[in-house]
């Protein structure tokens, strides 16, 4: 998933006339079904620590936001595989838990776009 993240910021800038601006049917269709999914990592991560230096300055709202970012970025994930190991499945916490997978895997694969992409061909996993 992180080599696909990579291609993915390598489409962004590849075809940035493609979507920005976004004012058109097809431009705005490119924007904001893939671009807007593609930098969600991003938007996740600076709403995080602009709650965060909220919390930390003493506000008692954004302290109670960022417990519940907490809870629902890694307790919730957490707590649903110790369930599946004990065989129990709660199709909210899957969702949940595939949608920060998901995020984390994209936001790897922007690093490994900014470290320099060596090349764009496929290669198949290794496995045993």
């Amino acid at each position: 998933k992180r080599g696909i993240g990579a291609g993915n910021f390598q489409n962004m800038k590849v075809f940035r006339k493609l979507w920005w601006p976004p004012i058109s049917g097809p431009r705005f269709a490119f924007f904001s079904h893939k671009i807007l999914r593609w930098i969600t990592p991003h938007l996740v991560l600076t709403g995080s620590l602009s709650v965060g230096l909220l919390a930390l300055a003493g506000n008692q709202f954004y302290l109670i936001l960022l417990v519940l970012l907490g809870v629902g970025m890694f307790l919730l994930p957490l707590l649903d595989v110790l369930l599946l190991r004990m065989g129990i499945q709660v199709r909210i916490f899957r969702g949940i838990r595939y949608f920060w997978m998901m995020n984390l895997a994209l936001f790897a694969g922007w690093i490994y776009y900014l470290k320099g992409i060596r090349t764009n061909v496929w290669q198949p996993t290794q496995r045993s």
